[in-house]
């Protein structure tokens, strides 16, 4: 059986779920923007606070490192421009993005999942 517990912290909502095996995981909801490096420094604030809570593994949102926002403000589905940037923002593993978040979940002892 899975229990879930929400907690509110200045507006954003963590929900810490835990089993009976004692896997305790928090599911983060924030407002990503489409600039990568401020949404470096506001999940790892979260990531933090889901590990002071005790959390074993922290779940991030769909699209978190650049969200949805560089596409659809405006988006005009003839003008190709803005999709190609978009594109562009994907990372892969040897990315900078994806090395904070697993010098941090070595750091925190926490499983952390990146989108």
């Amino acid at each position: 059986m899975l229990s879930l517990i929400a907690v509110l912290y200045a507006f954003n909502l963590y929900f810490i779920a835990s089993t009976a095996n004692n896997v305790t995981v928090a599911l983060l909801q924030m407002l990503s923007s489409n600039n990568t490096k401020e949404n470096i420094l506001i999940a790892d604030k979260y990531c933090r606070q889901a590990a002071q809570l005790n959390a074993d593994i922290a779940l991030m949102p769909e699209m978190w490192n650049i969200g949805y926002l560089a596409l659809f403000p405006g988006y005009n589905a003839l003008n190709e421009e803005p999709v190609r940037d978009w594109l562009e923002l994907a990372v892969d593993r040897s990315s900078s993005y994806i090395a904070h978040f697993r010098a941090l979940a070595i750091e925190l002892n926490m499983a952390i999942g990146v989108t």
